[in-house]
């Protein structure tokens, strides 16, 4: 849980500098997902230092400013189930149906999805 609140947290600099950078363009940018598989990381980053635990009360204050951004309407967080998250194919070893699924939406080729 910690080091995915790390790794958003070090990432939605990017994030809300490129959604600026669109909307500055002329490209609106309606919805601005970011999507975890880890229920406490999601409640971190919603909740802020409210919703942690007698394990997680050392996180430095630096790592919920993903919780104001929440609260300001930039960001919104969904749960997505870790078998469809896309960054999977870059971390893990994938093998069988996992691993043909992700060539298939990475190739655009839906009709190879099983």
């Amino acid at each position: 849980m910690h080091a995915e609140l790390i790794g958003v947290e070090d990432a939605i600099t990017q994030v809300l500098w490129t959604r600026m950078f669109m909307e500055e363009q002329g490209y609106p940018i309606e919805k601005n997902i970011l999507y975890q598989d880890n229920m406490s990381s999601i409640l971190l980053k919603k909740n802020g230092r409210s919703s942690a635990g007698k394990r997680s009360r050392a996180l430095n204050i630096r790592y919920f400013f993903v919780t104001d951004q929440v609260e300001k309407g930039n960001l919104t967080i969904k749960h997505m189930p870790t078998d469809d998250m896309w960054g999977d194919y870059r971390t893990k070893p994938l093998q069988g149906e996992k691993f043909r699924n992700f060539c298939a939406l990475i190739q655009g080729d839906q009709e190879d999805l099983i």
